[in-house]
């Protein structure tokens, strides 16, 4: 009977070739170190002082490290799916309009510091597919970082195995903020907030030789023109639909 995929995930220490694991341990222990440069660039310029996250500028260097292991995995045969996330509070002005913007600038950093919490260490593992080659994936959990790059508009970028159930995530934290810490303010305001999301992966809609040919700075640029080309798009389509 064939091995489960569970089982083969549980057994792939002993059955991976030697340069695979250490590619993956190679990959993983450089994804974990992300973490480490995230809170360095914090502490210098390229910390938003209102929010405590990363600003523009932060993530664009980030960026660099992250689409560098991204590469890195690519050519080792070990693919990873690397995702820009831009993210637009809905009902924003309203909250600033009817309250003072002291409730702007605390749900700003509330949210912010809610997200960025939210991402969890990395569970990055190499499993035998059914044609029996190996591959990475992240598996339970997401690294990535946030930033806070002008306004009410965030920008996330992470590892993830599913983009669609941090996209989920995101808006559940979103909301467990709204309702925990906002029940003071106007009941039309609460019901207005809410959050518009984007996302493309890096490298999405270009071919291999591309990939490989354009720079870090390029990629990021591309995948989150078009991360924020859905997000415009899906806050049009609550608009028409209001």
């Amino acid at each position: 009977m064939e091995q489960g995929v569970s089982e083969r995930r549980q057994n792939w220490w002993n059955i991976a070739p030697g340069h695979k694991i250490k590619s993956v341990l190679r990959l993983r222990n450089q994804i974990q170190e992300l973490q480490e440069e995230v809170a360095r660039l914090k502490e210098m310029v390229v910390k938003d002082p209102l929010t405590g996250l990363i600003n523009r500028k932060g993530l664009d260097d980030l960026a660099e490290n992250y689409i560098g292991i991204w590469k890195r995995g690519m050519t080792e045969g070990l693919p990873l799916t690397l995702v820009v996330f831009v993210i637009d509070i809905d009902g924003f002005k309203s909250l600033n309009d009817i309250h003072d913007h002291q409730e702007g600038d605390r749900l700003l950093k509330e949210v912010g510091q809610a997200w960025q919490e939210s991402l969890r260490k990395t569970d990055l593992v190499a499993i035998l597919t059914k044609e029996g080659e190996y591959e990475s994936r992240i598996e339970k959990a997401e690294n990535g970082v946030v930033g806070r790059t002008g306004g009410d508009e965030f920008v996330l970028l992470a590892f993830t195995g599913s983009p669609e159930s941090l996209k989920e995530r995101l808006q559940g934290v979103f909301n467990r903020v709204i309702q925990e810490e906002f029940t003071n303010i106007n009941k039309d305001v609460r019901e207005k907030l809410g959050i518009s999301v984007g996302w493309a992966e890096v490298g999405e809609n270009l071919d291999g030789e591309s990939r490989k040919k354009m720079s870090s700075e390029e990629l990021f640029s591309k995948a989150k023109d078009l991360a924020d080309q859905r997000m415009y798009e899906e806050k049009r389509e609550k608009n028409a639909a209001r």
